[in-house]
C-alpha cells in the first residue's frame, strides 16, 4: 500500500506546473497572434494608403501651407510660425530646400515630432518637391504626412486586444477542464455524503486533484469496510447471544431438574444423589465456559477501534509462540509436526490478538483433537498472503454443545484476523478439521 502511494507521488504532475505550462503556451500563442495580426494589418493599410493616395494628401497639405504662407506673408526665416503650423497639422516633417538638390539643403528643416517608431516607412516614400513662394524668396518643400498613423495605432491596439483575448481563452479553456473536474468531485462527494458508499469517485489525471480523488476513494472504502464490519459484528453478536441463550437454557433446565430431585429426595441412595451432584457440577462448569466465551467476544468487540497494528517479521511473531505450543501439546500426549520453512515476509499484527489466537487454537486442539492422530502445522501462502494451517483429526463427541463452544472460539479467531486485515479459513473433510490463518504481506 505504501509503495503504490510512493509510485503515485513520483508519477504525479504538479497542478502548479500544469498551470505554468498552460499560461506559457497561452502567452506564446498570444504573441504569435499579435505578430501575425500586426503583419496582416500593415499589409492591408499599405494597400489602402498607396502612393497615389499619399500624394493627394501631400498635395492637400501643401496647398494649405501655400495659402498659410501667402495669407500671413511669411518669410523663409519665420521658423517658429512654420513649426507651430506643422505641429497643428500633425505632419511628420516639412523640409525646406534652396533647390531640389540633396546636397543643397538649407537650414530650414522643421521636424517638430519624433516619428522614429515608423522605421523605414518615411525613408521608403517617393520624394517630391513642391515650390513654396515666401515673401523673401522661393524654396522647395518636401512633406511627409501622418495620414495613416492613427490607423496604425488603432490596428496595433486591436491586434493587442485580440491577442489578449486569445491568451485568456486558452487559459480559461485549460482551467475549465480542472474546474469541471473539481465540480465533478464535489457532486460525487455529495453522493457519498448521502450514504451511498458503493459509488466510486472518478480518478482522472496525475496531479494533486487526482491524488485527492484517490484518497477520497480510499476513505470511502475504509468507511464501507468499517460499516460492513459493524453490521457483521452486530449480526454476529445477536446470533451469539441467541445461541448462547439457547445453550444456557438446556443446562439450566437440567440443573433445575436435578436440584428438584435432590431437594425432594427422589433418589435411591447416597451414590445416586452424588451422581446428580456431579452432573450439576459438570453443567455449571459448562455454563461457566460459555459465559467466559461470551465475555471474551464482547471484550474483543469493544477493543476493535483501539487496536494499533505493528509491522513485524513473520518468523519473529510465531517462532516462540509455536515452540511453546508444540511443547505444551506434546506434554498433553499429542504428536505435533511442523512443516515448511520460515518465510522472511513482513506482516501487520496486534500482539494481544496473536497470543489469544494461538491460545485459542491450543485450547481447541487439547479439547477436540484426537491424541492418536498427528497434529500438523504447515506454513502456507497465497496471492500476497502468508499464513499457518493447523490440521488434526477430531474426536467423536456425543455432546452437541462442544461443537457450539468450538464454533464460538472460531468466530472469535475470524473476527480478530479480520481486524488485522487477514483471513481465516475453516474446513472439515473426512472428519479432518483444519483452520488456516492468513496475514497480508507488506
Amino acid at each position: 500500500m505504501k509503495s503504490s502511494k510512493v509510485k503515485r507521488i513520483i508519477k504525479r504532475k504538479s497542478l502548479y506546473l500544469k498551470m505554468g505550462v498552460l499560461v506559457t503556451v497561452a502567452l506564446f500563442v498570444a504573441v504569435l497572434s499579435f505578430l501575425i495580426l500586426n503583419y496582416l494589418s500593415e499589409i492591408s493599410i499599405e494597400k489602402i494608403w498607396d502612393s497615389d493616395r499619399i500624394e493627394k494628401e501631400n498635395q492637400k497639405y501643401i496647398d494649405e501651407f501655400k495659402k498659410f504662407v501667402s495669407d500671413n506673408e511669411l518669410k523663409s526665416t519665420d521658423k517658429k510660425i512654420i513649426s507651430k503650423w506643422v505641429k497643428e497639422k500633425k505632419i511628420i516633417s516639412l523640409s525646406l530646400y534652396k533647390h531640389n538638390q540633396s546636397n543643397d539643403i538649407s537650414d530650414y528643416t522643421y521636424e517638430p515630432q519624433d516619428w522614429s517608431f515608423l522605421g523605414d516607412k518615411t525613408a521608403n516614400q517617393d520624394v517630391k518637391y513642391y515650390t513654396i513662394n515666401f515673401k523673401d524668396r522661393n524654396l522647395q518643400a518636401v512633406i511627409v504626412g501622418s495620414y495613416d498613423i492613427s490607423i496604425y495605432h488603432y490596428s496595433n491596439v486591436i491586434s493587442l486586444v485580440i491577442s489578449f483575448i486569445i491568451m485568456m481563452a486558452i487559459v480559461f479553456a485549460g482551467m475549465r477542464r480542472e474546474v469541471k473536474y473539481i465540480r465533478t468531485l464535489y457532486l460525487e462527494t455529495q453522493i457519498l455524503e448521502g450514504g451511498n458508499l458503493e459509488y466510486e469517485i472518478t480518478v482522472r489525471g496525475t496531479d494533486e486533484l487526482s491524488e485527492l480523488a484517490h484518497e477520497i476513494n480510499s476513505m470511502r472504502i475504509s468507511l464501507k469496510d468499517q460499516y460492513e464490519r459493524d453490521i457483521e459484528l452486530t449480526e454476529t453478536n445477536q446470533r451469539m447471544i441467541t445461541e448462547i441463550s439457547h445453550d444456557l437454557r438446556t443446562p439450566l433446565t437440567t440443573i433445575l431438574l436435578y436440584t428438584e430431585i435432590i431437594k425432594k429426595h427422589k433418589y435411591r441412595d447416597l451414590d445416586e444423589a452424588n451422581e446428580y451432584i456431579e452432573k450439576i457440577e459438570k453443567k455449571v462448569y459448562h455454563m461457566k465456559g460459555l459465559s467466559e466465551k461470551l465475555l471474551e467476544y464482547s471484550m474483543l468487540a469493544e477493543k476493535d477501534s483501539a487496536i494499533e497494528l505493528q509491522e513485524e517479521n513473520f518468523r519473529d511473531v510465531f517462532y516462540e509462540l509455536l515452540s511453546e505450543m508444540v511443547s505444551y501439546e506434546e506434554q498433553q500426549g499429542f504428536n505435533v509436526v511442523f512443516n515448511g520453512e520460515w518465510p522472511e515476509n513482513t506482516i501487520e499484527v496486534y500482539d494481544e490478538y496473536i497470543m489469544r489466537i494461538v491460545n485459542n487454537i491450543t485450547s481447541n486442539i487439547e479439547k477436540y483433537a484426537n491424541p492418536k492422530e498427528t497434529v500438523t502445522i504447515d506454513v502456507v501462502s497465497k496471492d500476497g498472503y502468508t499464513g499457518l494451517r493447523f490440521k488434526n483429526c477430531l474426536r467423536v463427541s456425543e455432546d452437541k454443545t462442544d461443537s457450539k463452544s468450538r464454533g464460538i472460539g472460531i468466530v472469535s479467531i475470524k473476527h480478530m484476523m479480520k481486524n488485522m486485515r487477514g483471513q481465516c479459513e475453516v474446513k472439515m473433510e473426512n472428519n479432518k478439521f483444519s483452520l488456516t490463518i492468513y496475514f497480508k504481506n507488506y
